[in-house]
C-alpha cells in the first residue's frame, strides 16, 4: 500500500484545565496491588458500559463513541486505486471486551487482547481505480462490518510534565484487527448501474479475505489514532498518580 491518511474529528482536544480528579466511571488499581492487571480489565468492562463513554464527556475530553466519528480516511495504492471515506461513523466500539492485559510499569508498557463482536463502518465514499482487478469507480454510500474481530494492542507509555504534574501519555501504539468475516457495500458504483454494482460487490465480499489485506491498514490506523486521542486527551487532564495510584486508600 502506498499511503493512509486519516483525519479525526475527536483530534481536537477541549480547553479544559490540569489536574482533576478521575471520572465517577473510572476506577483505578493500585499499582503496587499484585492482581494489578485483573483489576485494570475488570473496571475497564464496567467503564465502557458507562453512558458518559458513550455519549462523551467533554470535561475529560472523552468524544461520543457510539457511534466515533472520523472525518476521513484516505487509502492509496501504488497501482492508482485511491478510496476516501468521509464523515466516517465507527458503531460497536461499547461492546469491546478486554480479554487480558499487561501493564509493566517499570518498563513503560501496556499490551492487551480485546474482542468486539461487530464493528460497523458507514460513511460516504470516492473511489477511483481497480481492487482486486476489478473496475472501481464511483460516489456514494459505503458499509464495512467486521464480524467476531480480535484486536492486539500494544502501547508505550511515557511521562509528560503538565502544570507541575506528571501526566501519561501514549506513544507508539499498534493494533492488529483480526475478524473472522467482512462484508462491504457500495452504492452507486458505475454511475448507478444496479448490475454492474450488484456484481462487484458481490466479488468483493467473495474475496473478503483479500479484500481486508489492503483495507485493514486504513482501519487500524484509524483505531489507533482515535485510541492514542482519547486516551491522550483523558490523560492531559488527570494526572498520572491520580490515573495509576501507588496505593489506594
Amino acid at each position: 500500500m502506498e499511503g493512509t491518511r486519516i483525519v479525526l474529528l475527536v483530534a481536537s482536544v477541549f480547553a479544559v484545565g490540569a489536574g482533576l480528579k478521575l471520572p465517577h466511571y473510572v476506577k483505578p488499581c493500585a499499582r503496587s496491588d499484585p492482581n494489578f492487571n485483573q483489576c485494570a480489565i475488570e473496571h475497564a468492562r464496567e467503564t465502557l458500559t458507562a453512558p458518559e463513554v458513550r455519549k462523551g464527556d467533554r470535561k475529560y475530553n472523552v468524544p461520543p463513541i457510539d457511534p466515533l466519528l472520523i472525518t476521513e480516511i484516505k487509502l492509496s495504492e501504488s497501482n492508482g486505486l485511491t478510496i476516501t471515506i468521509k464523515d466516517a461513523k465507527f458503531y460497536g466500539f461499547p461492546d469491546t471486551k478486554l480479554e487480558n492485559a499487561n501493564f509493566d510499569f517499570e518498563k513503560m508498557h501496556v499490551s492487551g487482547d480485546l474482542s468486539l463482536p461487530v464493528l460497523q463502518i458507514i460513511g460516504k465514499y470516492e473511489a477511483e481505480g481497480k481492487l482486486l482487478l476489478l473496475p472501481l469507480n464511483g460516489k456514494g454510500d459505503i458499509n464495512i462490518t467486521l464480524v467476531n474481530a480480535k484486536l492486539t494492542v500494544e502501547t508505550d507509555l511515557t511521562l509528560k510534565q503538565i502544570e507541575n504534574r506528571e501526566h501519561v501519555v501514549l506513544k507508539n501504539s499498534q493494533v492488529t484487527v483480526t475478524p473472522s468475516r467482512m462484508y462491504v457495500y457500495l452504492s452507486n458504483l458505475f454511475n448507478g448501474d444496479k448490475l454492474l454494482g450488484k456484481e462487484t460487490n458481490e466479488v468483493l465480499n467473495a474475496s473478503w479475505e483479500e479484500l481486508y489485506t489492503i483495507m485493514s491498514p486504513s482501519i487500524t490506523e484509524a483505531i489507533v489514532q482515535a485510541m492514542e486521542t482519547i486516551m491522550n486527551g483523558i490523560a492531559a487532564v488527570v494526572p498520572f498518580e491520580e490515573a495509576f495510584p501507588e496505593t489506594l486508600p
